[in-house]
């Protein structure tokens, strides 16, 4: 129970916790970032938009009154959470969108980025979702990037991307 109830804290603390205010600029450049990934099939490019496991510690640590005694516990059960769960749904959800892609005849390698548009939250907030638009022979696609963070002032993907 006690377990649990930490682990309910670190994520709802954490994923609850992004506050820096950053220009919609930034959310355009992650976008650029997550189809430079997709044009190298490159699920190790795709991991490092994430937010990495040092970003959720600082966060964690802001809000050490909300753990208690329990921040240390708090932070090695959220880091098996972040390798046994985050990162491999990330590379699963990478490679499903790079394989609906390849069902709906997009060579990703030849994908242009026209525009980011937002579909939910706040980009001048710390979490949003966009719908990224590219386009490859005059047919644009979008991918849905869900819960997109904004982490030490940059914005990073979240494991939730798909081809819509």
């Amino acid at each position: 129970m006690k377990k649990s109830m930490l682990m309910a804290i670190a994520l709802t603390t954490t994923l609850s916790a992004f506050s820096n205010d950053e220009k919609i600029k930034s959310a355009d450049h992650m976008a650029q970032e997550l189809i430079s990934s997709l044009k190298q099939s490159s699920s190790v490019a795709f991991v490092e938009l994430l937010p990495t496991l040092s970003d959720f510690y600082l966060i964690m640590d802001g809000n050490a009154h909300v753990y208690g005694p329990h921040l240390k516990e708090a932070k090695e059960e959220f880091a098996s959470v972040y390798t046994q769960s985050i990162i491999p749904n990330a590379k699963k959800s990478f490679e499903s969108l790079l394989a609906d892609g390849k069902e709906h005849g997009i060579n990703w390698k030849n994908v242009n980025f026209l525009r980011l548009e937002e579909i939910q939250g706040s980009a001048e907030g710390s979490i949003a979702s966009f719908d990224i638009v590219v386009s490859l022979d005059n047919k644009a696609f979008k991918i849905r990037v869900k819960n997109a963070l904004q982490v030490n002032g940059q914005w990073k993907v979240s494991q939730f991307v798909k081809l819509i």
